[in-house]
Order: C-alpha cells, then structure tokens, then sequence
C-alpha cells in the first residue's frame, strides 16, 4: 500500500485504517470490476439488464463492458483520468461505469437533467479527460451544449456520443476528438485484445472507483470521491436483504448514489436482474412491475404517492413484488398508513425510508420494529464497522438521547471531498464525518433527526444546494439581492423559493426569471418554484441574511393559503 499512488485531489484512508477495516472483514480485496465479474463465472447465461425490451446475460454484457474498456484505452483514457457520463437511464450507461473500473479510470457522474452551468462547473472542478454522452433524451439534445464547453475546457477533452439519430458522428466534431460509442466497441472487438488484456489496467481496492456530484454545504456542488471498497461496503449493506433472483426496477435518475447503491449495486455485486426505465409515470411503473415480474422497488416519496393514489393501483398484477421502499425524504403517517395497507393487500414488505448520502452514511429500520420508531426515528447504522454518535459545538461526544450533530465514520464514509481545501472543517478531530444534521440517538441505536445545519433543500429525493441557484441569480438585472430557501411541500418535501430584493426602477416577474434561467441553459433541478418579493432582507445579529426567518415567513404563508395540508 505504501508505493500505491493515488487519484490527485483525494484523501487516501490511512494505511492503520484500511488493515483495520480489512482484518475486521468490513473490506476485501475486489474491485467493482472483479465483483462484476466474479458473477458472471457464477451465472453467465442469467439475464443480467432487461432494458426496454433489450435483454442482456451476464456474459453478453461483460463482452460489451470489456470491449467499451479496451476502446477508452484505445482513445487514450489512462489510470486516474475522469470520465463524465452523462447519459439517461439506459444500459450504456453501466456498461461505461464498468468499464471505467476496469482500467482505474475515475467516472464523474451526471444526470441527464443537468444544464450548460452545472456542467460548466463539473468540468471546471473535475477536469475530465473524456465525456460520454447521449445525443439526446427525449426532447433534450445535447450537442449544443457539448461543443462549446469543450473547446472552452481548461485542457482536452475526448467526447463519445451515445447516437440515435443515425446522423454521422462527424457532425458534432473533430475526428481526433468525438466518437461515436457503438464505432469504438467494434472497432476494439475486431482488435482482438488477448483475454486478460485488462488485467493490467485493474485499479487498487483503496483507490478512488468514482467521483459523486453533490450539493454540498455550502456554495457550489461538491464531487465526492468513493473508493472501491468504501462503495461495496455501502453496496453489501443496502442489498443483503435481498436475494440473488431479485428482479430490480431502476425507475429513478441513474447517475445519483440511490441508484449507485441499490439497484446497480445489486446487479454489480449480487447478480440480481435489473429491468431499467426512462418512464417515470405511475402508470408505466406499474405496468412493468407487472410485466417484468419485478420483486424489488425503490422509488422517491413523489412516485410513491403518485401510485398510492393511483385510481387503477389495484387493475395491475403486483403479486411479484415482494420488497417496496422509498429513498430520499421521509413519509407522513398519512402516507406510511397507505403504505402499509397496500403492502399488506399485495403480500410484500415495506421498509422504511432511512438516512443516505453520497458521502456514505446510511441507515436502515428493521422489520418489526415499533410504528413510533419507523414513523419518527431515521432507523439504525446499515453499514456493519459504521459508528454514529452526537457531539456538542466543542466536538465532544454526548450521552444517549442527548440532542446534539450527528457524525458518523466507518468503512462507507469517505475522506474528503474532491479538490477541497477545506476538508478539515468538515471532521471532527476523532474523524467523524460531520453530517451537518442535529439529532439524537437513544439505547437501541435508533436515530432521530431534529433540524439541520446545513442549508440545502430536499426535493423529491434531489438535494439542491441554495447558494448554487443564488450564484446563477445574482446576475439578474433586475435583482439587487437574493436568498433562496427550502419552503415545505407535503407532495416533494421542499420546494425552492426564491425571495429577491430588486433593484431600484426595476421588477421581476416569476415567468422573467424563468426565463432568465432557460437562457442560460440552467437545468430544471435548478429553477425555484416560487418568487417572493420584498423590500429588506431580514438579517441575523452579525448581520447575515435569516433564513430561519425566510423559511418560517414562507411556511405561515402556504399555510394560511392551505398548501400545507398531508397528502
């Protein structure tokens, strides 16, 4: 380990902890690519990705993974390169994951969703060396905004288009730099690479597997560097549960952890039957539940109320689901008694919403635990090695039940944040990972959630960082200061809302902002949902903006306006 470089821009696990971790058994010594491919000496000929009709084995797809391995090689993509993917919930996407694992290159992922800023700013943060990106999702193309962030990147970047249109990649540029996804594979198959060609190329355990965009704490979006070992102990702990004849449904963004952790976490790690969508209506989830005979569904509380409200919920054959959860917010006792009727008439098990982030934390609630603790705790550590604890403003850990920071370190917390100079602020000096979430935990380990100090906001399972939309609207000209908050919403969770002092002689309509933001190319994630105009800002005592103050002045009004009421 001591002669084992690592990605610039990282914070390796001391060498103490990764012998610690390993001799506990928390860790091993298997990449992403060994796991994957370990299964498919298990089961080649099971169906590994049922994607819109396409069905994959097990080997078929570790052909597709290892010949997209050998042509990244082939265009120059060395160890320690990153790789931004950007590309909507489709197998190519998995298989260039792979693949990147395959020969230590360092995979940057990015939802489709995200506009010409957010990139911008990835780019800048990131520096990749490649960008593997779809032609077009839906209605959305994307070589308008590929070419010039490329010619305005800091150093070179090779672009591989994932095509549909069947119009010749030299459209969108140089042959020395845009390919076309499906060329390079054949033209890496007919290279004929001997069968261990890879071998060479496999990355460390303890080295970085991929970079996650995050929103962060504070300012602009954070990339958070997993290790390979750090990932698969998020991975082993969020499926152990399930059985290797799982059939998961992957109806959520592909790029975000929710997905990296469960439903391609199992397919990597436990050989489970992925069936991936691009429809996210009630009625296309069901329909594939019903024709896929899915086991396992993973959904955010948005979709979960979309198909507990759903009129024909019951016209669909769900006798196949045998696990139901939600990610990404927690459930009102309305919702959750819904829940558990409807997990009850299909003969399927609901488990909780628990506690995750991209930085590794994770939680879990337990079978046949109490209604108090499911409706009101966040559950218990997931990740076997994990320890979470509280600590008052002095870092100092406090007694059971005693409301203080959450923080938590073990095998699935990460380092430090990417490129950051500011790492050290984020630890505690015993190296607990400090959540930025007050809470408590009481004698059995349960853990609650009382407030925050983070300033984010939780939308539909997205975490958006406040002060990122703030940037892009400042320059507004017509807004002389802007506070963007979290304002509470009994469908997403929160929604953003954005009050805006303007300037004088000037107004600002909601649909002007909008539009402001649409000719930027910002992505949706981005646009509030509200605009709030004032005359002052209300500060705090050291003069800095009160956003406490916001959020309550926004809450009293939905509520006088009756937008508060449980869904």
């Amino acid at each position: 380990m001591e002669n084992q470089s690592y990605l610039a821009g990282f914070t390796p696990y001391p060498r103490e902890i990764v012998e610690k971790y390993t001799a506990e058994g928390w860790w091993g010594t298997q990449t992403i690519g060994d796991s994957f491919d370990e299964l498919v000496g298990r089961h080649p000929d099971k169906t590994a990705i049922i994607d819109e009709g396409k069905r994959l084995t097990y080997a078929q797809f570790q052909r597709m993974i290892n010949a997209f391995a050998a042509a990244l090689l082939d265009i120059g993509i060395k160890k320690h390169d990153r790789v931004l993917i950007q590309i909507p919930n489709k197998h190519e996407f998995i298989v260039s994951y792979i693949a990147c694992q395959k020969i230590g290159a360092i995979p940057v992922l990015a939802v489709s969703s995200m506009g010409r800023v957010e990139i911008s700013y990835i780019i800048e943060l990131t520096e990749p060396s490649a960008w593997i990106v779809a032609e077009r999702d839906g209605s959305k193309e994307f070589p308008h905004m590929v070419r010039p962030l490329v010619e305005s990147a800091k150093k070179p970047i090779k672009v591989v288009y994932l095509m549909e249109s069947g119009d010749p990649v030299a459209n969108y540029g140089s042959p020395d730099d845009t390919f076309s996804y499906d060329e390079i594979i054949r033209k890496a198959e007919a290279a004929g690479h001997p069968a261990d060609y890879l071998d060479r190329f496999r990355p460390d355990p303890n080295d970085v597997a991929h970079l996650l965009i995050t929103g962060g704490t504070t300012g602009l979006s954070k990339a958070v560097p997993r290790t390979h070992n750090s990932y698969l102990a998020n991975v082993r702990a969020t499926n152990a549960r399930f059985g290797a004849d799982s059939i998961f449904y992957l109806c959520t963004p592909i790029g975000h952890s929710m997905a990296l952790d469960g439903a391609i976490g199992g397919n990597i790690w436990q050989g489970n039957t992925l069936v991936i969508t691009r429809k996210y209506k009630t009625a296309d989830i069901l329909a594939a539940v019903s024709q896929q005979k899915v086991s396992v569904l993973r959904v955010v509380p948005t979709q979960f109320i979309g198909m507990l409200d759903f009129p024909d919920l019951y016209s669909y054959d769900l006798s196949s689901l045998k696990s139901f959860m939600t990610s990404g917010a927690a459930l009102g006792p309305d919702v959750a008694a819904k829940a558990y009727e409807f997990c009850q008439k299909i003969g399927c098990t609901f488990y909780w919403s628990g506690y995750g982030s991209s930085e590794g934390p994770s939680t879990k609630h337990i079978i046949g635990e109490s209604m108090e603790k499911s409706l009101t705790s966040v559950g218990v550590s997931m990740v076997p090695g994990n320890r979470w604890t509280v600590v008052d403003e002095n870092e100092e850990e406090l007694p059971s039940g005693s409301t203080g920071e959450l923080v938590v370190k073990g095998p699935s917390v990460f380092t430090g944040y990417f490129k950051s100079p500011n790492n050290r602020e984020i630890f505690t000096r015993d190296g607990y990972y400090k959540t930025g979430d007050l809470g408590k935990i009481d004698e059995e380990g349960y853990i609650y959630i009382t407030g925050r100090r983070k300033d984010i906001i939780q939308r539909g399972g997205e975490t958006l960082a406040p002060q990122e939309i703030e940037h892009v609207l400042v320059n507004h000209p017509a807004i002389a200061q802007i506070a963007v908050i979290g304002m509470p919403d009994p469908y997403m969770g929160e929604r953003a809302c954005a009050y805006v002092i303007p300037k004088p002689g000037t107004s600002l309509t909601f649909d002007e902002m909008i539009d402001y933001l649409k000719g930027l190319e910002v992505g949706k994630l981005m646009w509030p949902e509200r605009l709030e105009i004032i005359d002052a800002m209300p500060l705090t005592d050291i003069g800095k903006i009160d956003k406490k103050a916001l959020r309550k002045d926004i809450s009293d009004k939905l509520e006088k306006e009756g937008k508060l009421a449980a869904t």
